[in-house]
């Protein structure tokens, strides 16, 4: 099993080049390319520039280092977008009890779970996308580090619905600070990460979060 000396990314068996960074691999003979299992089902995607046979996922072609442009595979951060909304289109309306006795609505259970257990992306491109769809969905009212903040929820304590509503914002905080950390490791250098990081700090300073 190899690493990316660069990334840390696990590679393909092979490979010349990282299939997330770009990276070049050291040590990879050139006879491994003529080596490639051809032993697959379903639809096969190639390289336009070497043939290399890649995934729906791959950015940058393992062979040849070449950015795979015009791809038809759904960037995982779109396909967790599209399970957001299908959670959300299961929320049944709140009934006359569940406001008496402030339940929470499972749809918001099922966000969370999502949430917490979606896998930081790989891409710059991608993380940047992830980092402001994140921001999008912070409430600044119930995750912001203000007074006014700590107010509202110290007054609306054991409101369950309020509560999993804070949950679910700060959830957001903590993957998009996951999502910056793994940006500022990978892509230091990369033209994009300037933007990633001062949308972020923005959002810190919104928050009123110490920047560490």
């Amino acid at each position: 099993m190899v690493f990316c000396i660069n990334c840390g990314e696990k590679l393909v068996d092979g490979a010349r080049f990282c299939h997330a960074c770009g990276t070049a691999v050291a040590g990879v003979p050139s006879e491994n390319k003529n080596q490639r299992k051809q032993e697959y089902v379903g639809k096969i995607l190639k390289c336009s520039n070497c043939g290399a046979v890649i995934t729906e996922a791959t950015v940058i072609c393992p062979d040849c280092g070449i950015h795979i442009t015009g791809r038809e595979a759904v960037s995982s951060v779109q396909a967790f977008k599209e399970q957001l909304m299908s959670i959300e289109a299961t929320r049944e309306k709140p009934r006359f009890l569940d406001i008496y006795y402030h339940s929470a609505n499972p749809a918001d259970a099922q966000k969370l779970a999502l949430i917490r257990s979606f896998p930081i992306p790989n891409t710059v491109d991608d993380i940047q996308e992830f980092i402001l769809l994140a921001i999008a969905n912070i409430d600044t009212r119930l995750s912001g580090n203000t007074a006014a903040s700590k107010f509202s929820n110290f007054m609306n304590y054991g409101d369950a619905n309020l509560t999993i509503q804070k949950t679910i914002s700060d959830a957001w905080v903590s993957k998009m600070k996951q999502a910056y950390q793994k940006a500022e490791i990978a892509f230091p250098n990369d033209p994009v990460f300037s933007g990633i990081k001062k949308i972020y700090l923005d959002k810190l300073k919104e928050l009123k979060i110490k920047i560490l």
